[in-house]
């Protein structure tokens, strides 16, 4: 699996919808105290201020995201 630190790439968001910026496909994340979530991304600008937020599948928000990874295809 090929672990991104957040503070040097942002992970990459394409869809659009009926949310604010774009949002990515499902993510492996990984916060400061070592929890591992699925989530998706939401990136974009709100006010001129930008933002990259991650929630679960329970829509809750998972702060403290350090890093992130694809979620490999099944062979």
């Amino acid at each position: 699996m090929d672990w991104k630190n957040l503070s040097k790439e942002k992970s990459i968001c394409t869809q659009t919808g009926n949310w604010d910026g774009k949002k990515s496909d499902e993510l492996i994340v990984r916060d400061y105290k070592g929890n591992y979530y699925i989530a998706v991304c939401y990136q974009g600008f709100i006010d001129g201020s930008e933002f990259c937020e991650f929630f679960d599948y329970n829509d809750f928000q998972i702060d403290g995201v350090i890093f992130w990874a694809t979620i490999p295809e099944p062979f």
